[in-house]
């Protein structure tokens, strides 16, 4: 699944940053949202339980930040007619 999720994102980051910040445009965001999503997941997980009494309240909190990155998407600019900048 990772690796699908790579294949579809690249050439995205490559048209809407360029060759040159197509690198940082990627490894930012990754980095800075596995940091804070993945190493506090757990905890926040469990927290969640604690402050609903649901056992589905993580799930709630995935679907949540789903909805939130489909609408980054949605707000993205739309970059399929633009040329690919090339390097000398």
């Amino acid at each position: 699944m990772f690796g699908l999720a790579l294949f579809l994102v690249r050439p995205f980051d490559a048209l809407l940053w360029g060759a040159l910040g197509d690198r940082l445009g990627f490894a930012l965001p990754f980095n800075v949202g596995a940091a804070l999503f993945g190493g506090v997941a757990p905890y926040a997980g469990t927290w969640l339980i604690s402050w609903t009494g649901s056992p589905y309240s993580p799930a709630y909190f995935l679907i949540a930040v789903a909805v939130l990155s489909l609408a980054g998407v949605i707000a993205s600019p739309t970059t399929a007619q633009n040329q690919l900048h090339t390097e000398n």
